[in-house]
Protein backbone atom coordinates (compact mmCIF):
# COMPACT_ATOMS: atom_id res chain seq x y z
CA UNK A 1 0.00 0.00 0.00
CA UNK A 2 1.47 3.39 -0.96
CA UNK A 3 2.23 5.96 1.70
CA UNK A 4 -0.55 8.42 2.37
CA UNK A 5 0.09 11.94 1.11
CA UNK A 6 1.66 14.27 3.65
CA UNK A 7 -0.88 16.59 5.19
CA UNK A 8 0.14 20.20 5.62
CA UNK A 9 0.11 21.74 9.11
CA UNK A 10 -3.20 23.41 9.93
CA UNK A 11 -5.08 21.41 7.30
CA UNK A 12 -8.80 20.83 7.80
CA UNK A 13 -10.97 17.83 7.01
CA UNK A 14 -14.21 18.69 5.22
CA UNK A 15 -17.56 16.88 5.30
CA UNK A 16 -19.45 17.83 2.13
CA UNK A 17 -23.19 17.18 1.91
CA UNK A 18 -25.58 16.50 -0.92
CA UNK A 19 -28.30 18.69 -2.36
CA UNK A 20 -28.02 20.86 -5.47
CA UNK A 21 -27.64 24.22 -3.74
CA UNK A 22 -25.19 22.85 -1.18
CA UNK A 23 -23.16 21.20 -3.93
CA UNK A 24 -22.59 24.57 -5.57
CA UNK A 25 -21.93 26.19 -2.20
CA UNK A 26 -19.04 23.77 -1.62
CA UNK A 27 -17.17 25.50 -4.43
CA UNK A 28 -17.49 28.75 -2.48
CA UNK A 29 -16.13 27.02 0.64
CA UNK A 30 -13.07 25.80 -1.27
CA UNK A 31 -12.57 29.29 -2.70
CA UNK A 32 -12.79 30.87 0.75
CA UNK A 33 -10.34 28.39 2.23
CA UNK A 34 -7.88 29.01 -0.61
CA UNK A 35 -8.16 32.79 -0.15
CA UNK A 36 -7.56 32.42 3.59
CA UNK A 37 -4.58 30.14 3.01
CA UNK A 38 -6.18 27.23 4.91
CA UNK A 39 -5.12 23.90 3.41
CA UNK A 40 -7.57 21.04 2.93
CA UNK A 41 -6.13 17.82 4.34
CA UNK A 42 -9.03 15.41 3.76
CA UNK A 43 -12.51 15.34 2.20
CA UNK A 44 -15.54 13.12 2.81
CA UNK A 45 -18.49 13.67 0.49
CA UNK A 46 -22.04 12.46 0.12
CA UNK A 47 -23.90 12.73 -3.20
CA UNK A 48 -23.14 16.12 -4.78
CA UNK A 49 -20.53 16.70 -2.08
CA UNK A 50 -18.77 13.55 -3.26
CA UNK A 51 -18.79 14.84 -6.83
CA UNK A 52 -17.24 18.21 -5.95
CA UNK A 53 -14.96 16.68 -3.31
CA UNK A 54 -13.53 14.12 -5.73
CA UNK A 55 -12.77 16.77 -8.33
CA UNK A 56 -11.05 18.96 -5.75
CA UNK A 57 -9.14 16.01 -4.21
CA UNK A 58 -7.85 15.02 -7.66
CA UNK A 59 -6.24 18.43 -8.04
CA UNK A 60 -6.29 18.43 -11.83
CA UNK A 61 -9.06 21.01 -12.31
CA UNK A 62 -8.55 24.58 -11.13
CA UNK A 63 -11.35 25.83 -8.89
CA UNK A 64 -12.25 28.53 -11.43
CA UNK A 65 -12.83 25.88 -14.12
CA UNK A 66 -14.98 23.84 -11.73
CA UNK A 67 -17.09 26.93 -10.97
CA UNK A 68 -17.60 27.71 -14.67
CA UNK A 69 -18.62 24.10 -15.38
CA UNK A 70 -21.07 24.11 -12.45
CA UNK A 71 -22.78 27.21 -13.82
CA UNK A 72 -23.31 25.44 -17.18
CA UNK A 73 -24.67 22.25 -15.58
CA UNK A 74 -28.20 21.24 -16.55
CA UNK A 75 -30.17 18.23 -15.26
CA UNK A 76 -30.83 17.09 -18.82
CA UNK A 77 -27.11 16.31 -19.11
CA UNK A 78 -27.59 13.44 -16.65
CA UNK A 79 -31.20 12.37 -16.70
CA UNK A 80 -31.69 9.61 -19.25
CA UNK A 81 -34.50 7.09 -18.70
CA UNK A 82 -33.48 3.76 -17.24
CA UNK A 83 -35.04 0.79 -18.96
CA UNK A 84 -34.37 -1.60 -16.11
CA UNK A 85 -35.45 -1.65 -12.47
CA UNK A 86 -34.13 0.31 -9.57
CA UNK A 87 -34.63 3.90 -10.72
CA UNK A 88 -36.34 6.15 -13.22
CA UNK A 89 -33.03 7.35 -14.62
CA UNK A 90 -29.64 5.71 -15.07
CA UNK A 91 -26.85 6.76 -12.70
CA UNK A 92 -24.27 5.64 -15.29
CA UNK A 93 -24.15 9.10 -16.89
CA UNK A 94 -22.72 10.51 -13.66
CA UNK A 95 -20.01 7.83 -13.70
CA UNK A 96 -19.20 8.55 -17.35
CA UNK A 97 -18.97 12.29 -16.71
CA UNK A 98 -16.63 11.69 -13.76
CA UNK A 99 -14.55 9.30 -15.88
CA UNK A 100 -14.19 12.00 -18.55
CA UNK A 101 -13.04 14.47 -15.89
CA UNK A 102 -10.82 12.13 -13.88
CA UNK A 103 -9.82 9.41 -16.33
CA UNK A 104 -9.19 6.07 -14.64
CA UNK A 105 -8.06 7.71 -11.38
CA UNK A 106 -8.16 5.54 -8.28
CA UNK A 107 -8.26 6.69 -4.67
CA UNK A 108 -4.54 5.96 -4.35
CA UNK A 109 -3.84 8.59 -7.04
CA UNK A 110 -5.70 11.47 -5.37
CA UNK A 111 -3.78 14.54 -4.24
CA UNK A 112 -5.93 14.84 -1.08
CA UNK A 113 -7.34 11.86 0.88
CA UNK A 114 -11.02 11.45 -0.02
CA UNK A 115 -13.94 9.10 0.64
CA UNK A 116 -17.33 8.94 -1.08
CA UNK A 117 -20.11 7.98 1.32
CA UNK A 118 -22.80 5.61 0.04
CA UNK A 119 -25.32 3.15 1.47
CA UNK A 120 -25.28 -0.60 0.78
CA UNK A 121 -28.84 -1.12 -0.45
CA UNK A 122 -29.05 -4.70 0.88
CA UNK A 123 -27.76 -4.11 4.41
CA UNK A 124 -28.63 -0.43 4.90
CA UNK A 125 -25.05 0.11 6.11
CA UNK A 126 -23.35 3.44 5.47
CA UNK A 127 -20.06 2.78 3.68
CA UNK A 128 -17.08 5.07 3.11
CA UNK A 129 -15.85 4.06 -0.36
CA UNK A 130 -12.09 4.58 -0.50
CA UNK A 131 -10.67 2.04 -2.94
CA UNK A 132 -10.82 1.48 -6.68
CA UNK A 133 -12.35 3.84 -9.21
CA UNK A 134 -13.11 7.33 -7.91
CA UNK A 135 -15.62 7.90 -10.72
CA UNK A 136 -17.59 4.77 -9.84
CA UNK A 137 -17.58 5.61 -6.12
CA UNK A 138 -18.95 9.10 -6.87
CA UNK A 139 -21.61 7.56 -9.10
CA UNK A 140 -22.64 5.28 -6.21
CA UNK A 141 -22.75 8.17 -3.75
CA UNK A 142 -24.99 10.15 -6.14
CA UNK A 143 -27.39 7.25 -6.93
CA UNK A 144 -30.52 8.70 -5.34
CA UNK A 145 -33.02 5.88 -4.71
CA UNK A 146 -36.08 5.75 -6.98
CA UNK A 147 -34.74 8.62 -9.10
CA UNK A 148 -31.37 7.07 -10.11
CA UNK A 149 -30.40 3.42 -10.48
CA UNK A 150 -28.18 1.85 -7.79
CA UNK A 151 -24.50 1.43 -8.64
CA UNK A 152 -22.86 -1.99 -8.51
CA UNK A 153 -19.34 -2.16 -7.08
CA UNK A 154 -17.72 -5.49 -6.29
CA UNK A 155 -20.99 -7.43 -6.27
CA UNK A 156 -22.76 -4.96 -3.94
CA UNK A 157 -25.31 -2.31 -4.85
CA UNK A 158 -24.93 1.20 -3.47
CA UNK A 159 -27.15 4.27 -3.36
CA UNK A 160 -26.88 7.90 -2.27
CA UNK A 161 -25.10 8.23 1.07
CA UNK A 162 -27.40 11.09 2.06
CA UNK A 163 -30.05 8.59 3.09
CA UNK A 164 -28.26 8.07 6.42
CA UNK A 165 -25.34 10.47 6.34
CA UNK A 166 -26.32 13.76 4.70
CA UNK A 167 -23.25 15.44 6.16
CA UNK A 168 -20.56 12.73 6.46
CA UNK A 169 -18.89 14.02 9.63
CA UNK A 170 -17.82 10.59 10.91
CA UNK A 171 -16.13 9.77 7.60
CA UNK A 172 -14.35 13.15 7.62
CA UNK A 173 -13.16 12.63 11.20
CA UNK A 174 -11.79 9.20 10.24
CA UNK A 175 -9.68 10.93 7.55
CA UNK A 176 -8.84 13.98 9.68
CA UNK A 177 -5.31 15.29 9.46
CA UNK A 178 -3.16 14.96 12.46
Amino acid sequence: MPDEPRRPPGAVALALSGGAARTLAHLGVFSGLQEAGIPVGAIAGTSGGALIGALYAAGNHPLEVMMEAALRFRKRHFLRPAFHGGGLFSSARIGRMMSRLLGDLTFAGLRIPFVAVAVDIETGETVALREGSVALAVQASCSMPVLLTPTKIGGRYYVDGGIYSLVPVRAARALAPG
